[in-house]
């Protein structure tokens, strides 16, 4: 739904508004935690979708349905309420941060685009995941000027959640990402027609505000 950098950058937007994060490199860990399926040997989208908590439904790529989000955000809220007291709590918050970052998305990002893009679904569904990944290392590259970004996810402490993700998983995530995600490639972002930064600034700064609204209203109160 969104990339690392995304993910990362709201994260870090939440962390400056909340008092009751502690270890800001476990919970940036916990933040990219979900998406450390892609690191499992035997990776399959279901790995994915039980990661990120999806209603058994669903399928990873089609939350096309405000129901079908609303069942989802159900399933995070009950999730969190159920473990806070099992698993660290820096590294929790930022493994549901980074799933409330892929809800708002969706929300006011993937579905509006859908909705108008239906005709031609497939193609521009190539087209907003290549914008989104463009965008993603340009942020990357922006945010390298000031923070080593593997340097602070190591410093971490990873943690397995069980049923949902491996800690092996997550410390070999960490440098797939520097071989794949932000290996270094050439982008051209200037004619991007869907994911363009005035529209990526819009997502940062709607997700900081409604997920530091919800964790301080229903997860931290």
């Amino acid at each position: 739904m969104a990339y690392t950098m995304t993910h990362i950058l709201i994260a870090e937007q939440v962390q400056k508004r909340l008092s009751e994060i502690e270890d800001g490199a476990t919970y940036l860990l916990g933040t990219i935690a979900p998406d450390a399926v892609h690191a499992n040997p035997g990776y399959h989208p279901g790995l994915k979708e039980t990661s990120h908590l999806l209603p058994p439904d669903v399928r990873w790529g089609r939350v096309e349905k405000e129901e079908q989000v609303e069942a989802w955000i159900d399933r995070i809220d009950r999730f969190y309420e159920e473990n806070k007291t099992k698993y660290d709590r820096d590294f929790l918050l930022g493994y549901v941060v980074h799933l409330l970052v892929d809800v708002y998305s969706v929300l006011y990002f993937y579905i509006p685009y859908v909705k108008e893009f239906r005709e031609d679904y497939e193609n521009g569904g190539m087209q907003f995941r290549q914008e989104a990944f463009g965008t993603n290392y340009e942020q990357y590259l922006t945010y390298s000027k000031e923070k080593d970004l593997q340097q602070v996810l190591h410093a971490g402490r990873a943690f397995a959640l069980e049923g949902f993700i491996e800690k092996e998983d997550i410390e070999k995530r960490i440098d797939r990402l520097f071989q794949e995600e932000f290996r270094p490639q050439q982008v051209d972002t200037s004619g991007y027609m869907i994911y363009t930064l005035d529209k990526w600034e819009e997502l940062i700064e709607g997700a900081t505000d409604y997920i530091t609204e919800r964790l301080l209203t229903r997860y931290l109160k």
